[in-house]
């Protein structure tokens, strides 16, 4: 595809050029998307649907966005992504704690929370202990570090970009993403100790 501004061919040609570039990295950003999404949460949202969402709003974002290159396109798609998982999560844990608060009043007063608590736990997926650990464990090592830390990941390890490709997209010198990437999979990698995996 050639570089130049999506939007530079007319409303119709514009759109179906971002359409063709959203369903060119369907596929990765959906593989993207099940490989971040805890257990639990699929109790209540499905990857897939979560993949069509974030191209819905790119969609909506799209008359805002300059288009330079497919690695650039790439790397706001899984910023989008990104942003929209990690604000999931957050309310998710939010309701947890708000459901924590209702058994806990629910117990005092006779209702039977344990029962629901048997409920949920029979309607979690039975899947390999240890891939779905590790998946867990990454996920929440990933959701400490500050949001330049995980964004820098993404980019590199999931969008699979360059260093001169996320220099580019970041408008950072390719010495600094450099130097970014190693201190943000440090970080990772000290969380991912702190939960029983790697050295």
């Amino acid at each position: 595809m050639d570089s130049g501004d999506v939007r530079g061919e007319g409303a119709d040609a514009d759109l179906e050029r971002f359409g063709a570039l959203l369903e060119s990295n369907l596929p990765a950003l959906k593989g993207f998307l099940r490989s971040r999404v805890s257990a639990k949460l699929r109790l209540q949202f499905d990857p897939d649907d979560l993949a069509q969402s974030v191209c819905r709003e790119a969609l909506q974002q799209s008359p805002n966005f300059q288009f330079k290159d497919d690695p650039s396109f790439r790397a706001w798609l899984y910023t989008l992504a990104l942003r929209k998982l990690v604000e999931k999560n957050r309310r998710a844990s939010a309701a947890k704690r708000s459901a924590a608060r209702e058994v806990h009043l629910d117990s005092e007063y006779g209702t039977p929370a344990a029962e629901r608590q048997g409920a949920w736990d029979s309607a979690t997926p039975s899947v390999s202990y240890s891939a779905k650990e590790e998946s867990e464990k990454l996920r929440e090592a990933l959701e400490t570090l500050e949001d330049s830390e995980r964004e820098i990941i993404v980019l590199a390890k999931f969008a699979e970009l360059s260093h001169a490709e996320i220099a580019a997209y970041l408008g950072k010198s390719e010495d600094s993403c450099r130097k970014a990437l190693s201190r943000a999979l440090l970080s990772l990698a000290v969380e991912l100790r702190k939960r029983g995996m790697g050295s």
